[in-house]
């Protein structure tokens, strides 16, 4: 059947009142981000919907993730960040359409445009909500416009993690047990991710989700919860030895070796493998790239500099003759995962936005000795445990 996307936006509701806690009966969070719900809708054997939550917005910089660890700086949750080449959230998505999924709503307050044009032209409706009390009503409407036109199960995501699973064994677990809810588990304990049947129709309301009791499903394939930047690091790692069915875009030059359209990688420049180069991406000469790192699109990285065991997020520049390990890099914010902090440089010949980096004052070889002085000079510790 073909998709036929549209976006349209929600009626005005009153703002709800922010909620700031992060107990586990608290669906939202924190109401101050924006959050996303999507919906899918599919026939395989029986009427089955889907409804999958996130958080996203447009990516800017890195800065406490003590406040709020789904949190990727001020303005960006983890689960819409890109790893290699597509976001987590779209990642998301490929994954129920692939899974038999022929009808996606997403219903959102705030999205990137980027990450709509995605969801859109994947064959997704986008509803864009003006408030998270409008979401909620919105959310309530499809649940109910489900049951109305015959849909009797919905699968329900929260993305505060990474979940892959089976769908058609996660619904015929649910059928054999007649429950009316079956929430996912793992080690770590319960798992956003419910299945639901909507004769229920207590279940309509998102805020009573976390509450609901029935079964207990266990057998998903992969998760990663998230909750630090330390996680989107691991789930780069995981995607290279093959721990979870995340694929880098573009094209295997060499084994373990992933290079996207238009990136650039100078002849002497060198790149170990695994490893994998955004498109667009600028890797200059002498440079090394090496153990598991990512470079996302439009990046560019100095002549001479070392990129270790890190991954550098979209629009970042890295200048010439810095070892970047372990690391997270956006913009001009880097976190250390080994030291659990994160600072601030505020010399763009160091690191900074690709577009905002000053070309002029780029430091050539013979200043080498003196980087480890001026980062001493132009950097802010924002973070500290």
């Amino acid at each position: 059947m073909d998709r036929e996307p549209m976006l349209q936006y929600s009626s005005t509701y009153e703002d709800g009142d922010p909620c700031t806690s992060r107990d586990e009966s608290t669906f939202f969070g924190a109401c101050d981000l924006p959050v996303i719900f999507a919906f899918a809708g599919w026939s395989v054997r029986m009427s089955v919907g889907g409804l999958l939550l996130a958080d996203c917005s447009e990516p800017q910089l890195l800065t406490d993730y003590s406040a709020n660890p789904f949190v990727l700086g001020q303005t960006i949750a983890l689960g819409c960040v890109e790893v290699m080449g597509r976001s987590i959230v779209e990642r998301i998505v490929d994954h129920l359409l692939g899974g038999g999924v022929e009808h996606l709503t997403v219903v959102a307050t705030k999205f990137s445009s980027d990450v709509i044009a995605g969801l859109v032209q994947r064959g997704a409706e986008v509803i864009l909500a003006e408030s998270d009390e409008d979401l909620r009503k919105q959310v309530i409407r499809k649940m109910d416009a489900y049951r109305e036109n015959g849909v009797r199960i919905v699968v329900v995501l929260k993305l505060d993690a990474y979940v892959e699973f089976d769908l058609d064994d996660l619904l015929q677990f649910h059928e054999e047990h007649s429950y009316s809810v079956t929430r996912a588990f793992d080690r770590h304990g319960a798992i956003n991710l419910w299945v639901m049947d909507t004769d229920a129709t207590d279940h309509h309301d998102p805020l009573t989700w976390p509450l609901l009791e029935g079964g207990r499903y266990n057998r998903c394939r992969y998760t990663n919860r998230l909750r630090h930047v330390r996680d989107l690091r691991k789930l780069v790692v995981d995607s290279f030895a093959g721990r979870c069915s995340i694929r880098p875009c573009g094209t295997e030059v060499r084994p373990g070796i992933w290079v996207d359209d238009h990136a650039t990688v100078h002849r002497r420049a060198r790149v170990v493998a695994p490893a994998y180069i955004g498109k667009r991406t600028k890797v200059q000469a002498t440079a090394l790239i090496t153990r598991s790192s990512s470079l996302e699109r439009d990046c560019e990285i100095g002549s001479g500099t070392v990129v270790e065991d890190a991954c550098v997020l979209p629009n970042t520049y890295v200048g010439r003759w810095l070892d970047v390990s372990h690391a997270v890099v956006d913009g001009g914010t880097l976190s250390d995962l080994r030291a659990n902090i994160t600072v601030e440089i505020v010399d763009s010949a160091l690191m900074a936005r690709a577009a905002c980096a000053n070309r002029r004052g780029w430091f050539n070889g013979s200043e080498h000795a003196n980087v480890v002085k001026r980062l001493g000079g132009f950097v802010k510790k924002t973070l500290s445990s």
